[in-house]
């Protein structure tokens, strides 16, 4: 491998191999598989300008409690150069970034292994991810009324419900502990191997709610990694990580549980349905229109169930 990388942080075009795009993050760079010679190759990550190293800080801190479920890292760039930073992984190959229910729960099983993490002995203290918190996404909701009323009246929804949500979220996010979280757990960064589960792309690990790689396995949608979720999916697989979450602590109030994911998961996809409609009226945007719509109508769907259900259980409980 010596000489694959320029001392400013870039492939180097005369080393030689084979090079395939794999994707372009949103800082702009483009990760690329480089093949070697059959039977080796590797995957390449350059990181943004003034380099996000909460992802070699994961592999360092993290990776020796979760054996088995980070791609190995087999070089990096050193710290404080005065080029561009990268990240060298092992190939795992073709990935399926198709959704399905046995994958979720496989996944969702490590979830609970990382949420039990002791997170003072890592020194990390960030709770900021890729996108606001939950509490402010509820304040944001709260301010603006007006954008998200029409969602509500496809469903029937009374608007004073619905505040009563937002008012939730923010108490939810004011007294609920915070565990370490991947983050940015979209369809993308997760998929089945020979090997078995594999979660990439830590750049975004923080602190945060249980809720929050929950939401993202389960409702989160993207414009290119679409998914179907239904209501008995989704609570088989609540149930998957409550269950997983039980071998590392003591039992939760599964009730309670459910119904602050359900606050959690409305609050949340309703922020979502403005940003993608603000994403729709942008002539620039980095999404296709039609990959757009797809997700408005996921992100609909999802906050209608998880609005149903919530309903259901408030029901329940109150019986």
């Amino acid at each position: 491998m010596d000489g694959m990388i320029t001392e400013d942080g870039r492939l180097n075009p005369e080393f030689g191999g084979e090079r395939e795009a794999l994707y372009t993050g949103l800082n702009g760079c483009t990760v690329e598989r480089v093949r070697i010679s059959p039977g080796e190759s590797y995957v390449f990550k350059p990181l943004a300008k003034g380099g996000n190293s909460r992802e070699a800080w994961a592999y360092e801190h993290v990776r020796p409690s979760l054996p088995g479920l980070f791609p190995r890292l087999i070089a990096r760039s050193a710290d404080g150069i005065s080029g561009q930073g990268w990240l060298l992984f092992e190939d795992l190959g073709p990935l399926s970034h198709r959704f399905n229910e046995g994958t979720a729960a496989a996944l969702i099983g490590q979830i609970a292994r990382w949420h039990a993490l002791p997170t003072a002995s890592f020194g990390i203290r960030s709770r900021q991810g890729p996108k606001p918190t939950i509490g402010e996404m509820a304040e944001a909701l709260r301010q603006n009324e007006e954008e998200w009323v029409p969602y509500l009246e496809e469903f029937r929804w009374p608007k004073a419900s619905m505040r009563s949500l937002i008012a939730e979220a923010l108490e939810l996010e004011r007294s609920e502990s915070v565990v370490f979280s991947h983050g940015d757990l979209h369809l993308g960064n997760y998929a089945m191997t020979a090997g078995g589960i594999r979660v990439l792309d830590w750049e975004h690990a923080h602190l945060n709610s249980r809720h929050w790689d929950l939401f993202h396995v389960l409702d989160l949608s993207h414009p290119l990694f679409p998914k179907t979720m239904n209501p008995g999916m989704r609570d088989r697989l609540l149930e998957r990580y409550l269950d997983a979450a039980e071998a590392f602590g003591p039992p939760s109030d599964r009730t309670r549980f459910r119904r602050e994911y359900y606050v959690f998961s409305s609050v949340f996809s309703l922020w979502l349905l403005l940003l993608i409609e603000r994403d729709l009226r942008r002539e620039d945007g980095v999404w296709p229109a039609d990959k757009l719509e797809e997700q408005r109508l996921e992100t609909l769907e999802n906050l209608r169930q998880c609005l149903a259900s919530f309903i259901i259980l408030s029901y329940v409980k109150k019986s």
